[in-house]
């Protein structure tokens, strides 16, 4: 799903911080990609980080993001913390999760169905209730019988409440997906 980025955006712009993010979940025998070494994409330190930020339950990757994001025009910044987004969201930033992601890719015509994606993120980790994953299946216009055809198994017995005080990036698989990322949108296909 990274490599939807390009056709999404015209400019993506990452922090030094996030890209070590990756690293440490492929040290742990997560699968994940190499954001660094992406030809599309522009590492760049953010010059400050605003210092209320610093107390907040944030990750270096997420703070930088929003750091960078806040020294740029007209940003839109990935970011599935509820934390950071409320965050980012409070300092004027358009802040997208990946589920916002799959449904802008599903309407450009980069993927023709979601649910198996939503699925995968399910299992790596992403809390999502069943009225959220309805919800987004249905703002992406996939029938009902996608997703009642084992592609969306009920939730597990551990998905039956939010986890208590656990940010995203307790899950190192789904932080990966689509890390804390500053970018410009581009124009619709």
């Amino acid at each position: 799903m990274i490599g939807w980025l390009p056709g999404l955006f015209n400019d993506i712009w990452v922090p030094p911080a996030v890209c070590d993010e990756p690293q440490e979940g492929g040290s742990r025998g997560h699968d994940v990609p190499d954001i660094g070494r992406q030809a599309w994409l522009h590492v760049v330190n953010p010059r400050a980080t605003p210092s209320e930020w610093l107390a907040l339950d944030l990750g270096p990757g997420e703070l930088a993001a929003m750091a960078l994001a806040i020294e740029n025009p007209a940003p839109v910044i990935l970011l599935d913390d509820l934390l950071a987004r409320r965050t980012a969201r409070a300092a004027g930033l358009s802040a997208w999760g990946t589920l916002k992601v799959l449904l802008e890719a599903r309407a450009q015509g980069i993927t023709n169905e979601i649910a198996p994606l939503v699925a995968r993120l399910d299992e790596a980790g992403l809390w999502l209730t069943d009225e959220v994953r309805r919800r987004i299946l249905a703002l992406a216009g996939e029938p009902e019988s996608s997703w009642t055809t084992g592609l969306l198994a009920p939730l597990s017995p551990r998905r039956g409440a939010a986890p208590a005080n656990r940010p995203l990036s307790c899950y190192p698989r789904v932080a990966a997906t689509f890390p804390a990322v500053t970018m410009r949108l581009s124009a619709p296909m």
